[in-house]
């Protein structure tokens, strides 16, 4: 027993010599290398500001290049279709279209043989749909389409909270909640996806569409009565669009002073109301 002991502490500083051993040339190193040449903290810092500061110019310099894409494009698609950009059923598919291409044909530049044919083939189909979306334009019959399903969903959402519905002599109380949700998830969509050119409605529609949830949200703490609730929200709608023509809507200057989070959210909102022209995939 004694002997196996004496055997596992023999290997045990074995292990620990050779361990030792292959130590000593690191710290040799590191004892022979100059103070200077280690790097500091100050220099870590000053490390990441450059890489920040290089980051920030590309950044820049990339949007720079983004905006002066986007404002040929919507010159081309004015020229050509005789309508602004915003006023195409998929702006941001135009333009996401135009950054492949533009990808696609700096990469050709480089290419050669079966690779370059294959980029040729594909710049080819890209071509043709962009041409297709560029005429692609929202029509008037089709925003007479959405006005009618807007009203058409205040219609039955009325039903649904007076407990009216055809066929059925009383719905369950979540179809009457349901019903003055409607006026958000069907109502506004519907009004903002006619792509409104006046900015007074544009403004009077991202209002409404804050403000409905809100007003979904809070009123039950208040009553209990879905009809209330779902005349709120239509007096919501109502007030937003008479502030949105009495003020005249907001231009892109005024705008652009509006605080970074209410810029966002309102940016946010534009998506799929005819001002996503710039949205990435």
């Amino acid at each position: 027993m004694s002997g196996s002991r004496g055997l596992l502490a023999l290997c045990s500083w074995c292990a620990l010599l050779a361990a030792a051993s292959a130590l000593l040339p690191r710290a040799s190193i590191l004892a022979r290398a100059p103070v200077n040449s280690l790097p500091t903290v100050a220099s870590r810092h000053h490390h990441r500001r450059q890489c920040l500061t290089t980051m920030q110019a590309m950044t820049e310099e990339e949007a720079a290049a983004d905006q002066a894409l986007i404002a040929r494009v919507a010159a081309e698609v004015e020229r050509e279709s005789g309508v602004a950009l915003d006023q195409l059923i998929n702006p941001s598919k135009v333009i996401n279209l135009e950054r492949d291409l533009v990808k696609l044909r700096a990469t050709l530049e480089t290419a050669t043989g079966d690779s370059a044919s294959e980029l040729r083939k594909t710049i080819d189909g890209k071509e043709a749909k962009l041409a297709t979306e560029k005429r692609a334009v929202m029509q008037d019959w089709l925003k007479q389409i959405f006005v009618g399903q807007a009203a058409l969903s205040v219609i039955i959402a009325g039903a649904m909270v007076y407990d009216r519905v055809p066929g059925f002599e009383h719905v369950d109380l979540s179809i009457r909640v349901l019903g003055f949700w409607v006026i958000w998830l069907f109502a506004i969509p519907s009004l903002r996806a006619r792509k409104p050119t006046n900015p007074a409605e544009k403004t009077a529609l991202n209002i409404a569409f804050v403000a409905s949830p809100l007003v979904s949200l809070a009123l039950p703490a208040i009553t209990k009565d879905p009809v209330s609730i779902y005349w709120a929200n239509l007096a919501v709608c109502a007030a937003s669009y008479v502030y949105g023509f009495a003020s005249g809507g907001q231009s892109e200057e005024d705008e652009a002073k509006q605080p970074q989070w209410v810029r966002f959210i309102f940016k946010a909102l534009d998506f799929g109301s005819g001002r996503e022209r710039g949205a990435r995939k």
